[in-house]
């Protein structure tokens, strides 16, 4: 007898099914009910542990978040922040301006946190009342909006088209900073009112290197130095051990950074891919093509979006 056909549903065999939630081919910018609703260039999704969906609505300059019925078979789709201008403003969610949304993330309080790309700023939107009837104010945590590169405080330093976000569970928020080639780690004070920023990986020069994420002895010709290096980091995650994983893009790689025991210093690996191109198998010999985005589950499993290659890839620790 088929498995298909057997009567079991226990004994059947899993697959995956795709379906769509919200949104059609047509883009827009309305809320409402699923499919009924409109997005304009969607670049990123986050989650929260109550099943929401969070959106950076790229072209609309707005966050969207996809909030499921009980049985989580349908979803509808509202606005918590961004008035649809391309501009800059803090202040209340529906008051708040982005210019081009590129990374999200959320914490386990509920706050998301955006990578808003060309105006070079992280922000923070923080959540206030729970279930449907939250609300958000949006707050830049790090970033002066100049294009450049500096560490310090959150709202003195420079970041250069940050790309990918991510947080762990002690509220620290990483970026990938895209055209710095550094990943940069927001530390927060102790009431999360404010943040430090620091770069843990890469020395500004776009390349490919495996080490220690910081040169430990900088040398005066940087040939010499053993640091790590990337070329345009864009999409990040962690895991429950507070291990990073970069898609590096134009390296076409990716990259795990691995902290020591006080998560004050990290080491840079290549975990999978060697070249340009296509190729399964062995980590060694497996190829993407421009590596957009990571994520990583309980399992360890680590799932790309392979840009280029139009493919969604898996990478498992065997």
């Amino acid at each position: 007898m088929s498995l298909l056909s057997c009567s079991n549903p226990a004994s059947s065999p899993k697959a995956w099914v795709v379906s769509t939630i919200a949104g059609s081919s047509t883009s827009g910018t309305t809320d409402g009910q699923g499919t009924a609703a409109r997005f304009n260039g969607p670049y990123d999704v986050a989650t929260d542990s109550s099943g929401r969906v969070y959106v950076a609505d790229a072209s609309n300059n707005r966050i969207r978040k996809l909030t499921p019925n009980a049985e989580k078979t349908s979803y509808t789709v509202s606005t918590i922040a961004g008035d649809g201008t391309r501009a800059f403003r803090d202040g209340a969610g529906n008051q708040a301006q982005f210019k081009l949304l590129t990374g999200v993330a959320t914490d386990s309080s509920g706050n998301v946190y955006v990578a808003d790309f060309a105006d070079h700023r992280i922000r923070k939107l923080i959540k206030s009342g729970s279930g449907d009837s939250a609300t958000y104010r949006v707050d830049t945590i790090a970033g002066d909006g100049t294009r450049a590169f500096r560490d310090g405080a959150g709202n003195q330093a420079q970041f250069k088209d940050p790309y990918g976000v991510t947080t762990d569970s002690s509220g620290n928020v990483y970026v990938a900073d895209r055209n710095n080639h550094r990943i940069r780690k927001l530390t927060p004070n102790a009431e999360k009112t404010s943040y430090t920023v620091s770069t843990i990986a890469g020395d500004g020069t776009a390349g490919h290197r495996d080490g220690p994420g910081i040169e430990p002895d900088p040398d005066p010709d940087p040939d010499t130095d053993t640091g790590a290096r990337f070329n345009q980091p864009h999409g990040m995650a962690t895991d429950s051990s507070g291990n990073l994983y970069v898609a590096s893009y134009v390296n076409h790689r990716i990259r795990k950074l691995k902290p020591n025991e006080e998560k004050t210093s990290y080491t840079v690996s290549t975990i999978a891919g060697s070249a340009q191109g296509f190729a399964n198998g062995a980590v060694t010999s497996a190829q993407f093509s421009n590596p957009y985005d990571v994520a990583v589950d309980s399992s360890g499993s680590v799932y790309v979006a392979d840009f280029t290659n139009n493919r969604i890839r898996k990478i498992v620790y065997r």
